[in-house]
């Protein structure tokens, strides 16, 4: 080959070094299970959330009809108790005249 001027040529020589090429391809790969292991981590966090959301959901469900069967019992024992205190109030009083009129004694028919 003829040129009027000298000709410079430059050589880029490329080598890969199999051993970073490896190391490269392991941390690929380990950067992509860190990913699937993030997918994993963030799905098992979700279901407990979920799980616990429906556990206090079901909680809140349950305690709002406990606490409206306690007030309804409440009502229930509050007129017993009313019912049963004035009921023993009458049969007080019934047997304080009964016992009186059985121990009566007429100081007319009484013989000295």
């Amino acid at each position: 080959m003829s040129t009027p001027s000298p000709l410079t040529v430059t050589l880029s020589i490329f080598f890969r070094d199999p051993e970073k090429m490896e190391k490269a391809m392991d941390r690929y790969l380990e950067a992509h299970q860190i990913r699937g292991n993030l997918k994993k981590v963030v799905s098992a966090m979700m279901m407990r959330f979920v799980k616990i959301y429906t556990a206090i959901r079901l909680y809140n469900k349950v305690s709002f009809r406990d606490e409206a069967m306690q007030q309804s019992n409440s009502f229930y024992i509050k007129t017993y108790v009313i019912t049963f205190c004035l009921t023993n109030i009458a049969v007080a009083f019934i047997q304080v005249v009964l016992y009186h009129r059985m121990f009566f004694v007429d100081p007319k028919r009484m013989r000295v």
